[in-house]
């Protein structure tokens, strides 16, 4: 009996041919396609396909996300700061895309650093010209101390003059903001607010100025904010610091200007004010969608209590409260007087926070699920 032998294909068996064979399905693709490939890539590999044929030597200069960082991953060297800004306006030059869904630059300094202001508006006026949706500035500095000479983020009226040259407010299709260790003026954080309908996330950390709406920090006192509906706000971030004794119900203005907010994330420092306010001076409202809440810091005092309570009573739909004792907020002093080591004051404070969540979880309803960490 004569079996049917398998034909082997002879194009299968060449590499070379395997190869083209290859390349000629995905140049049937169209350019959107190859577009939205490379985009998926890191913005040194999406360059590197300019070499592989004609038609994909440009294509990299449309991707939709360009991601800067002076920090390798791998290796953990710092790129030089006139290397890292040469590579940032080049590509921003070459770019030829009509806009770019996520813009991050990612660009560290160190305390007494002084940025060139005109160099770093060219790219918020970048992000600007091609409609952004996500944008992060961040030009941290190591162990997280505010430089000296911190950039200032434009103000309304640049703003304004590079918008008139758009023809609109360029933001206007802004779905994400993260700025860090910027310096932003408090109306500029509003006008965002009120000139971004499709804000969802707006994360401000680190800024010398007294940025009263979402991320709140470094600032002396704080005037009680006056805010539009954030319609669209799902995830919110505060870092706060505060002196301990005060409450953290000046926050819940925040939820309630959010109606749609699903998740509110507070990390509290020390030492700083904010206004104080009493639970008679808090408004009343009901919050339908809030699911989760996460506070930081947590070292176990009543004004933290009364604040998650409050937050539980508003929120008929929460599922999760995570709870947080790790804090670095015992000064120094502290260990001193009591003639004790650090770490060993730091465990007993952290148990007692502990002690306290635990105490807090038991006296609220069965339904939401507390994570005490």
């Amino acid at each position: 009996m004569e079996m049917n032998k398998h034909k082997v294909d002879p194009d299968t068996q060449n590499p070379r041919k395997r190869m083209k064979k290859g390349e000629r399905i995905i140049d049937k693709l169209h350019d959107d396609i190859l577009i939205a490939i490379v985009s998926c890539m890191s913005l040194k590999d999406a360059v590197r396909t300019s070499v592989l044929s004609s038609r994909w030597r440009y294509l990299w200069m449309f991707s939709g996300k360009l991601e800067f960082d002076d920090r390798d991953t791998s290796t953990g060297k710092i790129m030089k700061r006139v290397n890292f800004k040469a590579w940032v306006n080049r590509v921003l030059k070459l770019h030829r895309g009509p806009q770019v869904d996520s813009l991050v630059i990612r660009f560290s300094t160190n305390l007494y650093y002084q940025a060139r202001t005109s160099g770093i508006d060219s790219w918020i006026y970048f992000a600007m010209q091609k409609k952004v949706k996500s944008f992060e500035l961040n030009l941290s500095v190591e162990k997280g101390i505010f430089p000296c000479f911190p950039y200032r983020f434009p103000n309304i009226k640049k703003l304004l003059s590079r918008s008139d040259q758009v023809k609109s407010f360029g933001f206007r299709s802004l779905r994400s903001l993260r700025l860090a260790y910027v310096d932003i003026e408090d109306e500029v954080v509003h006008y965002f607010l009120a000139s971004c309908p499709c804000i969802e996330q707006l994360c401000i950390r680190a800024s010398n100025k007294a940025t009263k709406n979402l991320e709140i920090g470094r600032e002396r006192t704080i005037a009680s904010p006056d805010l539009h509906q954030l319609y669209s706000l799902k995830r919110l971030e505060l870092t706060v610091l505060s002196m301990n004794c005060r409450s953290l119900l000046f926050f819940t203005s925040l939820i309630k200007s959010s109606p749609n907010l699903q998740e509110f994330r507070i990390k509290r420092g020390s030492t700083q004010l904010f206004p104080v306010v009493s639970s008679v001076m808090t408004a009343e409202f009901q919050h339908k969608n809030l699911k989760v809440i996460e506070l930081s810091g947590y070292v176990g005092i009543t004004s933290e209590d009364e604040f998650i309570l409050h937050l539980i009573k508003v929120a008929p739909s929460l599922d999760v409260v995570f709870i947080d004792t790790q804090t670095d907020h015992h000064a120094k002093e502290n260990y001193d007087r009591f003639g004790t080591s650090p770490d060993w004051q730091d465990c007993q404070l952290r148990l007692y926070a502990m002690y306290r969540a635990e105490g807090l979880a038991r006296t609220c309803i069965s339904q939401i699920k507390f994570v005490i960490t």
